[in-house]
């Protein structure tokens, strides 16, 4: 569940803990399960404080600092902890920049050299000192699934199809497209590439920060993994069809696997399909719930 502390009880505690400067607080845009503030202390630093009810999303991004760092513009985290009733915060470097979602779309057509410059840094990182597929054991830097195509099947199968026809139903979909999208996965998942790339999870959007026309920053790795790196890029396609370049093009200039690319757009939007009627439900989201009864149909072919 979303915390919903106040601005004035944050403030409190950054000024007591954290020697914020309470003229430098503000309230950012938020993210589905976090809160975000930013604040800049006596000492200078301008920092980013988030706050949520677990805390294995800002040891993500505490791996991904560390490990990735500048090369991927991913922020530094600079501290985390509990912050009572058992909620927990992440305090990390602020990048300059403004959210990709919030850009026009020739503005992001014309940022789109830097955007695939990182979007290529990212799948292209050397990962040979790790192994598995699917999600990032930020312990070890391995995942734990024997090959890709069976990390999707069992995130799939976490819900059941009666499950995902009670969420469809939920948010206004007709169920039985829960059998279509079930259809469509499950004809495509042998097309799904198993070489091993670096994956954001969450790529794009409000993920993605620009400042006049470059990317400075990639933020929120709470989703990160070893894959497809087409499970990011037909992300994009699902959620913004076309804004952020063509899928076919961009394996090509970037040598990245392009075999079967109509095939896995299709998997992976039957794959982000099930996995946002699930999500709608168990978060009661109603904004993502109206995308999905406009938009979800377009997804089957």
């Amino acid at each position: 569940m979303k915390t919903t502390y106040t601005p004035d009880d944050i403030l409190q505690f950054l000024e007591t803990t954290k020697h914020a400067i309470p003229e430098s607080f503000e309230q950012l845009a938020e993210g589905h399960i976090s809160q975000a503030f930013g604040f800049e202390t006596v000492g200078g630093q301008k920092l980013v404080l988030r706050i949520a009810d677990r805390i294995n999303d800002f040891e993500a991004d505490k791996y991904a600092g560390n490990v990735f760092g500048s090369r991927l513009l991913a922020p530094k985290v600079t501290d985390m902890g509990g912050i009572g009733d058992g909620a927990f915060y992440c305090i990390s470097s602020r990048l300059n920049g403004i959210a990709s979602n919030m850009l026009t779309l020739p503005e992001i057509q014309a940022a789109l050299p830097s955007i695939h410059a990182i979007f290529a840094k990212l799948f292209k990182t050397d990962i040979s000192v790790t192994t598995g597929y699917g999600e990032i054991d930020v312990q070890t830097g391995n995942a734990s699934n024997v090959s890709w195509q069976a990390y999707l099947a069992g995130h799939i199968g976490k819900t059941s199809v009666k499950g995902y026809k009670e969420s469809a139903q939920y948010v206004g979909l007709n169920p039985v497209i829960v059998d279509s999208f079930m259809a469509q996965f499950e004809r495509n998942l042998p097309y799904a590439s198993e070489v091993r790339r670096l994956f954001h999870g969450d790529l794009g959007f409000d993920n993605l920060l620009l400042l006049n026309g470059e990317v400075t920053g990639v933020i929120d790795w709470a989703q990160m993994g070893y894959g497809d790196w087409m499970r990011d890029f037909s992300r994009l396609d699902f959620w913004g069809p076309g804004r952020y370049g063509d899928a076919t093009q961009f394996a090509a200039q970037y040598e990245l696997e392009a075999e079967h690319i109509d095939e896995r757009i299709a998997l992976y939007h039957a794959y982000n399909a099930l996995l946002t009627i699930d999500f709608s439900f168990r978060h009661k989201n109603e904004s993502t719930s109206e995308w999905l009864r406009i938009h979800a149909a377009k997804k089957l072919v």
